[in-house]
């Protein structure tokens, strides 16, 4: 059945890409895990949405402005009074790297450029993958070139908004594994579902769960609330095997 994804690690009930957000999903009966990735002013792989860390941090700017050191001091939110600050991906891998998951990698060089960030995370992730399945996806078609000249055998999944063609065009370029569109472009899923697997960002409406999970040509979703799309899941494939 479709695949369960939780964005950011559990957003809906955790700080957004922070350890504990994603210590969380370790023990859910999800797919994996999506995390965005920077490069901090020193070269050193963050993890966080944005690019500037005004709306998750008690601090100000661009992270391509800081060190990690310095990006080290600022609070990302807090979680039963324990305040959490900006993970590296190697912290993540360090953690997750024995859970048997997947990790959906976005590089965030849809802004910024951030040279040589793919090579830094394929390097790492020779290091410290563990038993980790991994996917990228990038709103930057460029970057998803860059990783395929990298690693013939990477899973590139090209991110779309509202750039469907060029989606298509890039997809086909990079022999992509899946489109990953916004669910409200559902109804424009027959242009690429007969090529590649899908998977929707973000779903957090029940009814919009249940839709993705009775629908064949849905290979999965990405979550703020992974429990509660596994609870779904569950009662779904119970209802089935009772009939």
């Amino acid at each position: 059945m479709t695949e369960i994804y939780a964005h950011r690690g559990s957003k809906g009930t955790h700080p957004e890409n922070t350890l504990i957000a994603f210590r969380e999903c370790l023990n859910l009966a999800i797919t994996g895990i999506e995390l965005d990735v920077h490069l901090s002013k020193d070269g050193k792989l963050i993890v966080m949405h944005d690019d500037f860390i005004d709306r998750t941090t008690n601090g100000k700017g661009e992270i391509r402005n800081y060190t990690l050191a310095e990006l080290k001091k600022f609070d990302v939110g807090n979680y039963r009074d324990e305040p959490q600050k900006i993970p590296t991906l190697e912290e993540v891998l360090d953690l997750c790297q024995s859970s048997g998951l997947t990790l959906n990698i976005e590089l965030k060089t849809d802004v910024n450029r951030y040279r040589g960030i793919e090579r830094k995370v394929l390097r790492l992730l020779k290091k410290k993958q563990g038993d980790l399945t991994v996917i990228f996806c990038s709103f930057n078609f460029k970057t998803l070139r860059r990783l395929r000249r990298l690693n013939r055998k990477a899973n590139l999944n090209v991110l779309i908004k509202r750039n469907l063609k060029p989606g298509l065009k890039w997809a086909k370029k990079v022999k992509a594994d899946a489109m990953h569109p916004p669910f409200y472009m559902k109804n424009k899923a027959e242009a690429w579902e007969t090529l590649y697997k899908t998977r929707y960002w973000t779903i957090n409406k029940v009814e919009d769960m249940r839709e993705c999970f009775a629908n064949p040509n849905v290979t999965g979703f990405m979550t703020d609330f992974p429990a509660l799309a596994a609870e779904i899941k569950e009662e779904m494939e119970r209802a089935e095997t009772d009939v």
